[in-house]
């Protein structure tokens, strides 16, 4: 689920405004746009039947989000076939993503992407099941839809939250030999992204019996993924318990709210185990020198995730079988492992001061390097 945000995770209201070099014009809520290929040709799995294309975000078009639509955008760029981009900002709430999805398919859309995190595992499903039904190419990505692939909707690709949240449990075990409360900050109540997640540090702490989860095996502190309401959150944390020796937070730019609020409450930086972001990883190059307590594990946001999605819904609806060579993705679920570590020299994690605080950099990835991790290949 998820910057990434599962991002600062998730309101720029225009498309356009975050994409203005793409010639992909379209503004949250439905509107369209035409569609303009990069140069040279286009790959076999584009196809040449026309397509009408359609991404939805659950919650919103902010940091996480906007590098998704980013990575999504890359792939529709290089189909001239697709003629028409449709988008809608669904602002985390579940009336307005059904309309959305059923706004976009009554223009025509035929290859839709969509982040289903509104409302919950299942409470889109119903939308995207009928979406399938009516024969659109529907990939739901970013956040469990329920249901199940080929009968609800195309296929379903996405990083492995669970084990992100296992990696996270067992790099944090380990900088806490003694034990202590720990919590997990994430995003809105209820999302998939960080249900999968708790369970994967649940199931990681049971090597640490020590270290204690304050809060809770099957929910987590609302940090909304946005900074200022992780601060808000980890401040509330921190009035009830002042010894919290580690966080886990699965928004990148939302820990560094976290940290803020450690630093308002004059109480000592902690191990945090969190998705990737720039933000973070200056916080850290700035702060660990005078904080030796603050030690920094990350996995990847999975924005590139996207790129999967993007693929395979086009190539259903320009009735295109993608070769095993072609594919971006034989297994939709990709690893997710830490890809920074602070104690580790060869990963530790490197602010890139020319880059914004919300850069994502795994997504940097080529489609060969992807195609390498999907495959059970290391990150690069």
């Amino acid at each position: 689920m998820r910057a990434f945000p599962r991002s600062a995770r998730r309101s720029l209201g225009c498309l356009a405004a975050v994409l203005a070099t793409t010639a992909l014009a379209a503004c949250s809520g439905g509107g369209g746009g035409s569609a303009a290929a990069t140069s040279g040709p286009a790959p076999a799995w584009c196809g040449t039947k026309p397509v009408v294309f359609g991404m939805q975000d659950g919650g919103g078009l902010n940091a996480w989000s906007k590098t998704s639509a980013d990575e999504v955008l890359k792939t529709v760029h290089q189909c001239p076939n697709v003629t028409k981009v449709l988008t809608v900002n669904a602002q985390f709430d579940l009336q307005a993503a059904i309309s959305g999805l059923q706004g976009m398919v009554a223009q025509g859309a035929n290859a839709i992407v969509i982040i289903p995190d509104a409302g919950g595992t299942g409470a889109e499903l119903p939308g995207i099941r009928a979406a399938h039904k009516r024969g659109v190419a529907i990939v739901p990505w970013g956040a469990d839809p329920g249901g199940a692939p080929g009968q609800d909707y195309l296929a379903y690709a996405d990083i492995d939250h669970r084990q992100a949240g296992r990696e996270w449990a067992e790099w944090m075990g380990r900088q806490l030999p003694q034990g202590g409360k720990v919590a997990f900050i994430g995003g809105p109540a209820g999302n998939a992204p960080s249900a999968q997640e708790v369970a994967g540090i649940v199931e990681g702490l049971k090597a640490f019996p020590n270290a204690t989860l304050v809060s809770g095996d099957t929910t987590w502190i609302d940090g909304g993924w946005d900074p200022a309401k992780a601060q808000q959150a980890a401040a509330g944390l921190l009035s009830q318990h002042p010894d919290i020796a580690g966080v886990f937070s699965d928004e990148g730019v939302s820990s560094t709210g976290i940290i803020r609020a450690f630093q308002a409450a004059g109480r000592p930086l902690v191990p945090i185990a969190s998705l990737e972001a720039n933000a973070l990883a200056c916080d850290y190059a700035n702060l660990s020198a005078a904080n030796p307590g603050l030690q920094v594990a990350t996995v990847s946001a999975g924005n590139f995730v996207g790129r999967i999605a993007a693929q395979l819904a086009i190539a259903k609806a320009a009735g295109v079988e993608i070769s095993p060579d072609d594919a971006l993705s034989p297994n939709p679920m990709v690893p997710d492992r830490l890809i920074e570590n602070s104690l580790d020299g060869a990963r530790r994690p490197t602010c890139d001061p020319a880059q914004p605080p919300s850069a994502l950099l795994s997504n940097r990835m080529t489609d060969d390097q992807l195609k390498a991790l999907t495959r059970g290949g290391g990150a690069p």
